[in-house]
């Protein structure tokens, strides 16, 4: 079965080009650092996160799922996982959509 690392190179290779250079010109880590810090998640907590935000971005999540995927697997309050939830929207998913948009115009 292979690694981690392994498995997101395998995914993000099939993802369209625009969306390739998109994530690769946003500060993705970082983000999603600040995301972890701002709401003093525990490692855990974390990891289940970011493999959230990889599935959405995957397209393997529905944004429409993720509030209630964050909720259960962070064990959240409804109030927190939607504050989560709009942050990750508002400073990880949007910005990725906007790269895409400034690609596809400038292609």
């Amino acid at each position: 079965m292979p690694n981690s690392i392994e498995l997101i190179t395998e995914r993000f290779n099939l993802l369209p080009d625009d969306a390739q250079s998109a994530i690769k010109q946003f500060d993705y880590d970082t983000a999603l650092k600040e995301i972890h810090q701002s709401y003093k998640l525990h490692i855990d907590q974390a990891s289940s996160l970011e493999k959230a935000v990889a599935d959405v971005i995957f397209g393997e999540l529905e944004t429409a799922d993720l509030l209630p995927f964050l909720q259960t697997e962070l064990r959240l309050t409804p109030e927190i996982a939607m504050q989560l939830t709009l942050d990750v929207n508002k400073k990880i998913l949007a910005p990725i959509q906007e790269k895409m948009k400034e690609i596809q115009a400038n292609s």
